[in-house]
């Protein structure tokens, strides 16, 4: 399994400071549709909301052709949530630019490009075991929760961000790190090149034995 590659260069990594009683942007970016735990971003708005967080989740995305749960959005805490509607991938860096931490609480999800693009600006990610992206990522700038825990996420975002907040630079450096070490072009592309190779000559270890035993992301090229 090789993951998907992202252009590192569209992104700069974070290097705004958070204060104290400053609120964190955490953004929850992507599809408003089935799977994508639409209803357990708007319940960890309200947990949040109602431990007084310093915390602003904002929702970007549009519905899917098939699928639309804008309507549970109507249920964000206005005073700490917004749903900011979809956005094009021009828009992506910028947004994520002006984030501190991505939620991604899919309920199923092979890879997930926005874990990617946000480790590539320097945002530290909370995002169910589901979402493929995360396999292999350094756990300091990763925190893993179960699907539908909504006390998990509210407690993982809670704990990040207090680790971000404590030491930014180191966080978002090794955020960058992590995107560049598994997702840049580059290497995604010698992955492929090299089971392309092994496939055609016949020869040399299976290319998904190798990768089990090494350390880079086994996620889904779509």
């Amino acid at each position: 399994m090789i993951p998907n590659p992202i252009r590192i260069d569209r992104f700069t990594t974070v290097e705004r400071r958070l204060g104290v009683a400053e609120p964190a942007v955490v953004l929850a970016l992507g599809r408003v549709s089935a799977r994508k735990g639409i209803e357990d971003v708007v319940s960890v708005s309200k947990r949040l909301a109602e431990q007084h967080a310093q915390v602003r989740i904002r929702v970007v995305g549009g519905p899917s052709l098939w699928s639309d749960y804008t309507k549970l959005l109507e249920d964000l805490p206005r005073a700490s949530a917004e749903y900011c509607g979809p956005a094009s991938a021009a828009e992506v860096p910028d947004l994520l630019r002006t984030s501190d931490l991505l939620l991604q609480a899919s309920k199923y999800e092979p890879f997930a490009l926005t874990v990617a693009e946000a480790l590539a600006s320097g945002v530290p990610v909370v995002a169910t075991s589901e979402v493929g992206a995360i396999e292999g990522v350094d756990g300091s700038v990763v925190s893993t929760v179960e699907p539908g825990d909504v006390d998990g996420m509210a407690g993982a975002i809670t704990t990040l961000l207090a680790r971000l907040r404590a030491s930014p630079a180191e966080l978002r450096s090794t955020a960058r790190s992590e995107a560049e070490r598994l997702f840049a072009r580059e290497v995604v592309c010698a992955q492929i090149s090299s089971a392309l190779q092994r496939l055609v000559d016949g020869s040399g270890p299976h290319p998904l034995a190798e990768r089990a035993s090494s350390p880079a992301v086994p996620a889904q090229l779509s």
